[in-house]
């Protein structure tokens, strides 16, 4: 059917469970939707039983709603169940089956020279062994812009739940997304890339995936992907909580927690300019993993509780990484440790730093003082420091009492 006059609203009953289902039993779209503002659907049921087409396309104008609908494919359908090429059109308070692993619940794409922009989900449950949200691009050089999922449930089980492609701002908050497959947040990078994502105050399983399953997930797409805000998630139950790779620029992570995570809670893997504080780490493996690379970095590593294990390989250590107020494994903060001595002249001495990995010897320094007996004592530098120790170089004078010297290092890994 195609909707093509303005302010057209089928309303089947005050909600989709109170509403008799129309059902298509052949191939093609259900609802083509080609008026130029306000098409809505209200309380309908709606399941297509044709090995083809979508249940609802969106294919311009504005002001579309869909609200208390139902939704359902056939399992040998592989067309989207929605597909939204319109601004300002949400889909409200609905339930979605997706029977079909490659089809998508709803798929946000640019497809016309025209304008997409502020449309979304909102308070929509998400089901099936299928995929959830894509948001997407056909057309070089356009995407869509403010792209919202707020407060939705997504159980489906297939490869991605959130697969975003192209888009200038998306925010994707306070959803639950579990179960799924492989990621449940896929910043892909298409034609145009990501440019502002927004991930906040979501629950994040990709329980179905296993080991190999990814909260959030960036890998090495050759379109860049920029300006991604992580921030009050819970990521738990997965292979990796997030894995980001060298195309992503700018990412600010902040108080997430992360628990259960098979193998590494947070892999960041030559990602540039990433700063990650006040995380908190439960029963982790491998809380951190941070490569620099050539051109990742810098890392800001501050306020955070860390266990398990910590992975850096720096080719930078002085510029690319900088460490601050973390609990659980000890990345910085100062190592205190007394050497004896019983002479005059130039000696060395080693102090444990404590540490989870070897300090950078250029960020380490040092102060002494004369802790017992009577003598003057100057620190001349830090000699060496390995995965144990420090060892000081240092000169005694006017001793006339033996004694110890007292040293405080501050150190950073």
């Amino acid at each position: 059917m195609n909707i093509s006059v303005n302010s057209t609203t089928l309303v089947g009953g005050q909600s989709w469970s109170q509403s008799t289902m129309i059902y298509k039993t052949n191939a093609g779209d259900m609802f083509n939707v080609t008026a130029n503002y306000f098409a809505s659907f209200v309380g309908i049921a709606l399941k297509h039983g044709g090995t083809s087409g979508k249940i609802m396309n969106f294919q311009n104008g504005l002001g579309h709603k869909v609200v208390e609908c139902y939704f359902e494919n056939l399992t040998s359908n592989s067309s989207d169940i929605i597909e939204i090429n319109s601004s300002n059109t949400f889909i409200e308070d609905c339930y979605m089956t997706n029977t079909n692993a490659s089809a998508y619940c709803v798929h946000v794409r640019r497809t016309t020279a025209g304008i997409l922009i502020n449309s979304g989900v909102r308070r929509t449950y998400m089901g099936g062994i299928g995929q959830g949200v894509k948001v997407a691009s056909s057309v070089v050089g356009a995407r869509a812009e403010g792209i919202w999922l707020l407060d939705s449930t997504l159980i489906t089980t297939g490869s991605y739940q959130v697969n975003v492609q192209d888009v200038l701002f998306i925010n994707i908050s306070n959803n639950m997304l579990d179960q799924c497959g492989s990621s449940c947040i896929y910043l892909n990078g298409g034609i145009t890339g990501v440019q502002q994502a927004v991930i906040n105050g979501n629950y994040i399983a990709a329980a179905t995936g296993g080991s190999t399953g990814v909260g959030i997930y960036a890998g090495s797409t050759p379109t860049a992907i920029n300006d991604i805000v992580i921030s009050n998630n819970k990521i738990g139950y997965s292979g990796y909580g997030i894995n980001l790779g060298s195309w992503v620029d700018n990412v600010t992570e902040d108080n997430n927690s992360f628990t259960n995570i098979t193998n590494c809670d947070c892999l960041y893997n030559q990602t540039k300019n990433v700063s990650i504080t006040n995380g908190k780490h439960i029963n982790s493996n491998i809380c951190l993993a941070l490569t620099d690379g050539a051109s990742g970095g810098p890392f800001v590593i501050s306020n955070n509780k860390l266990v398990g294990t910590l992975s850096v390989t720096g080719t930078d250590r002085l510029n690319k990484f900088k460490w601050s107020n973390n609990t659980g494994l000890k990345t910085d903060g100062y190592a205190v440790g007394n050497v004896a001595v019983s002479s005059d002249g130039q000696k060395s001495g080693t102090i444990s730093h404590g540490c989870v990995s070897t300090p950078s010897i250029w960020k380490c320094t040092v102060t002494a003082r004369t802790n017992s007996g009577m003598f003057d004592v100057i620190p001349n530098q830090i000699l060496a420091v390995d995965a144990t120790n420090i060892t000081i170089k240092f000169g005694v004078y006017f001793l006339s009492v033996a004694g110890d010297v007292q040293f405080s290092c501050k150190v950073e890994i």
